[in-house]
């Protein structure tokens, strides 16, 4: 970790070069929290018993070992342990109740126990919750880990802290979420325009314990062979465990000369792969004639077509939209002809490979699936 020379982070804009002098990229970012943070720390008047959370940040950019289109922010929250009863797998800010003593000399041992490290506070927010205390955290590298339940600190997408309210399965305590939504000028990174700079959207995709950490370390492959075209699909967390779960026919599966499904196809070991996606200019697709694409799906469901009419359509319609789009967002709507649904869960598609970014690797919990996946079954979990 290095401590970074502009506390502000404030109108930051450089050239990361590589050993060989490769360029990589050039992103203008800012990060104004001092506009919103006090740090009159002499003022603070503390009760025994009140709380003092340490909201630890980091901007996740390229660098070396990963080119992406955009910075963005990502906060480490502390989880509860998994048997710790109605607050197991919780997720907070971490934190310490007031005894005594001086609150920067608590914040340093805090960020002491969590990194080994001493770093100085950029300034303070104090609400009903607490005091919360701002770091900034800096990393040499990109590194994506295997999260379990075991895992006692979590890197989050501020999606996550504020649409979604859970890592993964992990609830979200709502004392963190408030603190964003309180100060919304929190969330944002600003571009060289003082514009906002979009927030990743946090999205999964499965696959067997054998390629997951592939996918993970070196990326998705464009999938040539899917209905929009040869593009990186991922769906939310749910969906995903489909893929983790079960090989995608039910039937089983030999890698390397050894079998890694059982005679059902569900896989020995599955997992999960979690990503930061970055919409872009983006369309989301419902059941609707204004839709881009509403008369080539509307085609894939009309069964009065010939199967070679079909797959004319399909080659000359699955990838227009990237003319005009960066990313598809495809909801759960139903079919327009028949029964069931187009697509269950959601789906994203982007066309750019520098999109999207790894952030997490998880195992299934094998024993909370079923025989089959069941879309409505809400008890999918990780080890």
């Amino acid at each position: 970790m290095k401590k970074s020379g502009n506390i502000k982070i404030r109108a930051i804009e450089k050239k990361e070069e590589s050993k060989s002098g490769k360029i990589y990229t050039n992103n203008y970012y800012s990060y104004n929290i001092h506009r919103h943070i006090k740090t009159d720390y002499h003022n603070i008047s503390l009760e025994k018993g009140e709380k003092i959370h340490i909201c630890c940040f980091d901007i996740v950019k390229s660098r070396a070992n990963k080119i992406i289109s955009k910075p963005f922010l990502r906060y480490l929250l502390y989880k509860y342990p998994d048997d710790k009863n109605s607050i197991g797998n919780l997720c907070v800010f971490p934190f310490t109740k007031y005894k005594s003593g001086e609150i920067l000399q608590i914040g340093k041992s805090l960020i002491k126990k969590i990194f080994d490290k001493n770093e100085e506070p950029l300034g303070y927010i104090k609400n009903d919750d607490g005091v919360f205390l701002f770091y900034n955290i800096e990393f040499e590298t990109i590194i994506v880990k295997m999260i379990n339940k075991r895992e006692s600190y979590i890197w989050s997408l501020i999606d996550e802290i504020c649409n979604f309210k859970k890592i993964i399965t992990f609830p979200i305590h709502n004392s963190v979420t408030k603190l964003f939504l309180e100060n919304p000028k929190l969330i944002y990174l600003k571009d060289k325009n003082n514009k906002c700079i979009e927030v990743p959207t946090v999205v999964y995709h499965g696959g067997s314990q054998e390629i997951i950490s592939y996918v993970a370390n070196l990326g998705m492959r464009a999938a040539t062979v899917r209905l929009f075209g040869p593009y990186y699909y991922f769906t939310d967390f749910k969906n995903s465990i489909r893929a983790g779960g079960w090989s995608s026919n039910y039937e089983k599966i030999e890698m390397f000369e050894k079998l890694i499904t059982d005679s059902n196809g569900k896989f020995n070991q599955g997992g999960i792969v979690r990503f930061a996606l970055f919409l872009g200019n983006y369309r989301v697709i419902l059941d609707r004639p204004s839709d881009p694409i509403y008369s080539y799906v509307k085609g894939l469901h009309d069964d009065s077509l010939s199967k070679k009419k079909k797959d004319k359509l399909i080659k000359k319609n699955k990838g227009k939209w990237t003319s005009k789009y960066d990313s598809l967002q495809i909801s759960n709507y139903k079919n327009m002809k028949g029964s069931g649904y187009f697509l269950h869960n959601t789906e994203y598609i982007t066309k750019q490979y520098d999109n999207y970014i790894s952030l997490s690797i998880h195992l299934i919990d094998k024993k909370t699936l079923k025989g089959n996946y069941d879309p409505d079954y809400d008890f999918y979990d990780i080890l």
